[in-house]
């Protein structure tokens, strides 16, 4: 039985290119481990990359247990940290 749900918020342009913005959460709105989290998102958008931006304070979206993902559309250049 899956725990945890994304939606698709629709693509954006970024500094990175087109990415598209989703939001991770579990069914009883209970916290998520990064564990989860990356479970939920691989399981999705297997062999993809995404990332999580932490924002400064006074751009802060604090809406309890839910996760905001950029997925690319390929992987990004310098960041990979097994090469």
């Amino acid at each position: 039985m899956e725990t945890a749900f994304v939606q698709e918020l629709g693509y954006k342009e970024t500094e990175f290119g087109r990415c598209l913005c989703l939001k991770i959460r579990r069914y009883d709105d209970k916290p998520m481990t990064w564990r989860e989290v990356w479970a939920t998102f691989a399981d999705r958008y297997p062999s993809q990359w995404a990332v999580q931006f932490f924002p400064p304070a006074g751009e802060l979206v604090d809406e309890a247990n839910i996760y905001h993902l950029f997925v690319l559309e390929g992987e990004p250049v310098g960041v990979n940290i097994k090469r």
